[in-house]
């Protein structure tokens, strides 16, 4: 905690991690002021007329009046958002709420400089277009990766919507820190844990899809609607923190199967019939972290997220006319998924002012099509990393990491040239310095390292730089550079 003296705020001094402090002060009255981020602060006047030792304690209340957004994504650590020297964005989760979004492209898609073109994320126009084989963007859940890991793919309906705190969005080149997906950008979807208050919601909605203008083009008898259903419960248990969450969605859908057509012969795709193109999904999520009293500083917990769904993809549509909204013949799948992660982690912040952080992922997921092959991946990824101020350089913060990635494939294509299991293995170190100079400069320098290597192939990678300056030209004026590299392996779809 910071403690100052109002009449002379350069007069003052830091509390150590135990909370002990030590002011020298003239004589004289004097207030003094005790604040700490996420505290409400604390004040008491004393006189000093002569030369003795006063002992004052402060007790410092949580306050959820947060004045500064905080963000985690451009460093790792958590500082305030107009001190980092990347170009960010950050979402609230009011604005989910109040658009009642239930999936979160709707959402994502108000940021400038983003676009998510069938379901592929651009950033700034960086990632050129890909269907489905590697997105250039990295998709992040509590700042671990959240992407197929055989194509590459985000699952937009896989993401806690209900359950958010904030979504970081960094415009440009971030794989120092996130590695070969964060190629043009990354976006971070940071999850909630509870509050001192207990919180539960649920959300209900429903809603129809209008007739089409052309009366031929209605493929459907009476009414297409969708509808779904969200809930939240998050409270704490003493020193156990308790968050679970999930979401059901029925969506009739406005494309419908292929008619057959005159020609076609054998071609025509007549098995797929009208109440299977569809949208039926269910997902459920919890958050658990658990806090010793008997070790203050340490932290752990496991948290998970299930998706099971059953939907429809088209590629082409029919017509322009009356089959505007039904799919070519032989271009829409049928497929039903499962997705799954595992979160387990444990923080621990020492007496020395490092902060140790081991988090890992089991992220599972399958694609079983009809009448196509089907695809089956697991990814285990793990992350070590440790945080330090340096105390002898003032305000030096020195963020550095290792990780491995296993990536375990099977497909049901197989061939001459395509093997059904691959294995892609990822190795990776990190380093990032951030200082603040006179106050209102902060600078910021990367590196990472990183390793690819598919089945037996050679292991490939390059290392990457950044820098970045910030410069506060006035109370609220910043003038921000920054420079970044990145390079990207190929999925293993892509591959």
């Amino acid at each position: 905690a910071n403690i100052y003296d109002a009449n002379d705020n350069t007069h003052g001094v830091t509390s150590d991690i135990d909370g002990k402090y030590e002011l020298s002060l003239n004589f004289g009255k004097h207030k003094i002021i005790c604040s700490f981020i996420s505290m409400r602060s604390d004040t008491f006047v004393v006189f000093i007329d002569s030369l003795k030792d006063t002992e004052h304690n402060f007790l410092l209340e949580s306050s959820f009046t947060q004045l500064q957004t905080m963000v985690v994504s451009a460093g790792k650590y958590e500082r305030k958002l107009e001190e980092i020297t990347v170009s960010m964005e950050v979402i609230k989760p009011v604005l989910i709420e109040n658009k009642n979004s239930t999936n979160i492209k709707s959402v994502l898609e108000q940021t400038p400089g983003l676009n998510i073109l069938d379901g592929e994320p651009q950033i700034r126009g960086g990632s050129g277009f890909n269907f489905g084989i590697g997105s250039r963007v990295a998709i992040l859940i509590d700042g671990l990766p959240a992407l197929a890991g055989d194509g590459g793919r985000p699952e937009w309906n896989f993401i806690p919507v209900e359950n958010i705190e904030q979504i970081e969005i960094i415009k440009g080149a971030s794989s120092v820190t996130y590695g070969s997906s964060a190629l043009s950008g990354s976006i971070n979807i940071r999850t909630a844990y509870p509050k001192n208050k207990p919180e539960t919601k649920v959300t209900i909605y429903s809603g129809i899809y209008d007739s089409p203008s052309i009366d031929s083009a209605k493929w459907w008898e009476g009414t297409a609607n969708f509808s779904g259903l969200s809930f939240l419960h998050s409270q704490k248990f003493g020193q156990l923190d308790l968050v679970i969450g999930g979401m059901g969605i029925y969506d009739h859908g406005f494309i419908g199967p292929p008619s057959p057509r005159p020609g076609f012969g054998a071609l025509n795709d007549t098995t797929i019939e009208e109440n299977e193109v569809g949208e039926k999904t269910g997902r459920f999520n919890f958050n658990l972290r658990y806090r010793p009293k008997k070790i203050p500083r340490l932290n752990y917990g496991i948290n998970g997220n299930f998706m099971k769904s059953a939907n429809n993809l088209s590629l082409i549509w029919d017509n322009d006319t009356s089959g505007i909204y039904r799919a070519f013949p032989n271009t829409m799948t049928l497929q039903e998924q499962t997705i799954l992660y595992i979160d387990p982690f444990i923080n621990y912040f020492t007496d020395g002012g490092f902060k140790h952080s081991l988090r890992a992922r089991y992220f599972y997921t399958k694609n079983d099509v009809e009448n196509n092959p089907s695809n089956e991946t697991n990814v285990i990824y793990s992350e070590y990393q440790v945080t330090k101020q340096l105390e002898s350089i003032k305000e030096l913060n020195v963020t550095g990491g290792i990780i491995m990635n296993q990536v375990f494939s099977r497909s049901g294509i197989s061939t001459a040239e395509i093997e059904p299991e691959n294995r892609l293995q990822n190795f990776a170190a990190y380093a990032q310095l951030d200082k603040t100079m006179w106050k209102v400069l902060n600078v910021s320098v990367g590196f990472r390292g990183e390793s690819f290597k598919l089945n037996d192939d050679k292991p490939v990678g390059e290392p990457i730089f950044r820098s970045g300056l910030n410069l506060k030209l006035a109370k609220a004026t910043f003038l921000r550079y920054s420079y970044g590299q990145g390079y990207r392996f190929p999925t293993i779809t892509e591959k």
